[in-house]
């Protein structure tokens, strides 16, 4: 049998979490890895943290921990 490699790793989430100044834990601990050529959707209830995600992915927030990698590459050296 021949084993075919996964594809490269293009979007991983390590560890993310973000609280607000409110006090909301809007994500708490979030390992997330989305392969090259993959696609994927995000689905939760309201104030599930779908949009907090998507916010930390375009940079418009800042994680309270963990990390970000593009293409294996922290994204911590853009903030």
């Amino acid at each position: 049998m021949t084993h075919i490699p996964a594809p490269p790793t293009h979007i991983e989430f390590a560890g993310i979490s973000k609280a607000y100044p409110n006090g909301v834990q809007a994500l708490q601990d979030i390992d997330l890895t989305i392969r090259q050529g993959e696609i994927f959707g995000i689905i939760g209830r309201s104030g599930a943290g779908k949009s907090t995600l998507l916010r930390l992915f375009n940079r418009l927030e800042n994680a309270d921990s963990g990390e970000m990698f593009i293409h294996g590459e922290s994204t911590v050296r853009y903030s």
